[in-house]
């Protein structure tokens, strides 16, 4: 499986515990595992992952606020984490499935330190 990307480098998966599909479209792209996974950083070396999506991951580094909402996912280091538009993109659906939208989204891996600097950045949160 090619190298996830954090923070515009890249970031090598270096522990595994529970085997998760990675899907680009209809594609499987390959196969991780969310629970308990670190990645090394090459900004902040190893650590836990979160996901956010692609707007988001797009913004660190470009130091864009683009909104920042997050779920109550407990399987990582940090939560899911997405920006404004697939903010209203998931309360369009009114409760139905959003297992499309999450594909939308375009969800990347990024360490809990890069998770960490996209809230404040991009959502506009003050440290601490």
């Amino acid at each position: 499986m090619p190298p996830a990307r954090c923070r515009g480098g890249r970031i090598q998966l270096v522990q595994k515990v529970q085997a998760v599909q990675i899907v680009q479209g209809a594609k499987t792209v390959g196969v991780m595992s969310k629970r308990m996974q670190k990645v090394d950083c090459t900004a902040h070396g190893t650590q836990g992952i979160g996901l956010v999506c692609e707007h988001v991951a797009y913004a660190i580094d470009r130091r864009e606020q683009v909104g920042f909402f997050w779920g109550d996912d407990a399987d990582s280091a940090r939560p899911d984490a997405w920006c404004t538009e697939c903010e209203r993109a998931l309360v369009a659906l009114q409760g139905a499935s959003s297992a499309e939208w999450f594909k939308n989204a375009g969800f990347k891996i990024v360490c809990a330190k890069c998770w960490d600097e996209a809230k404040i950045i991009c959502g506009g949160f003050a440290l601490g």
